[in-house]
C-alpha cells in the first residue's frame, strides 16, 4: 500500500511539474493571456467570436507566442496580443460585413485583399504611433519606437475586428493609421471605425499626410518558437 501512495505522488507531482513548466516555459500562451488580460485574442476566441473553426495545422503554429513575459508586461496596457488566423481582408469582410464600411469597397478586387497569410502571432499598438499625425510615410517611420515595425494592413483589420467582437471597444475610431503594404508610390491604411460606420479601407500616395492619418505599429517578435 505505501508503495502505491508513493507512486501516486510521484505521478501527481510530476503532473504538477509539467503543468508549471507549460505555464512558465518561454512562448507560453497560457502566461500571454494571463499577462495581456483584456488585450488578448487567442485562437479560442476566433471560434467564438468570428465562429471559426482552428485547423490542426494553424493550432500548431500558434501553440508559441514570438514574445517574452518580459515584453508582454511591458506592452500590457499599449499594445493587444492577437492570433491573427489565414483571413483576407475580403475573407475577413464576408465573415462580418456589417462591420465593414460598404462605402468603400473599391478594394475587392485588389491582389492584396485576397492575400490569406499564415496563422501568426501579433503584438499591436493600440493607437497610432505619437507624433505620427499630420506626416508624410517618410516622415511617421522616423518615429518608430525602438524593437516596432509597421504591420500590414491584413492584421490591423483583423485586429480591430476581433477585439471590437470580443471586448466591444472600437480601435481608430476618428483616424487611419498607415500600414506597411506597398502599392507602387502608394501605401494602405485602415481605421474611421466610429460608431455608425464600418471599418474603412483607404490607398495614400506616401507622400500624402493628413490631420486624421497616423502611423500603425507592432513590436517585433523576441523569441525564436519555430
Amino acid at each position: 500500500m505505501g508503495f502505491i501512495v508513493v507512486c501516486v505522488v510521484a505521478a501527481l507531482a510530476a503532473l504538477a511539474l509539467a503543468q508549471l513548466w507549460q505555464y512558465f516555459r518561454p512562448g507560453s500562451v497560457q502566461r500571454a493571456k494571463k499577462i495581456m488580460g483584456r488585450n488578448f485574442f487567442g485562437p479560442e476566441h476566433a471560434f467564438v467570436e468570428l465562429s471559426i473553426v482552428t485547423k490542426e495545422e494553424w493550432a500548431g503554429a500558434l501553440a508559441r507566442v514570438p514574445f517574452s513575459a518580459r515584453t508582454l508586461r511591458a506592452c500590457k496596457d499599449t499594445h493587444i496580443l492577437v492570433a491573427c488566423l489565414p483571413l483576407s481582408i475580403n475573407a475577413l469582410r464576408s465573415f462580418q460585413p456589417k462591420l465593414f464600411d460598404n462605402n468603400t469597397s473599391w478594394f475587392l478586387n485588389e491582389n492584396f485583399a485576397a492575400v490569406f497569410g499564415r496563422p501568426s502571432w501579433h503584438l499591436v499598438r493600440r493607437a497610432f504611433v505619437r507624433g505620427t499625425v499630420g506626416l508624410s510615410e517618410a516622415e511617421q517611420r522616423t518615429y518608430l519606437p525602438e524593437r516596432e515595425q509597421v504591420p500590414l494592413a491584413r492584421t490591423v483589420a483583423y485586429l480591430v475586428i476581433a477585439h471590437y467582437l470580443k471586448v466591444g471597444e472600437r480601435l481608430f475610431e476618428q483616424v487611419f493609421v498607415r500600414c506597411g503594404d506597398a502599392l507602387g508610390q502608394d501605401t494602405l491604411a485602415v481605421g474611421m471605425f466610429g460608431y455608425g460606420r464600418g471599418l474603412s479601407v483607404r490607398r495614400y500616395w506616401a507622400g500624402y499626410f493628413s490631420g486624421d492619418l497616423g502611423l500603425a505599429s507592432e513590436r517585433v517578435p523576441d523569441l525564436e518558437v519555430g
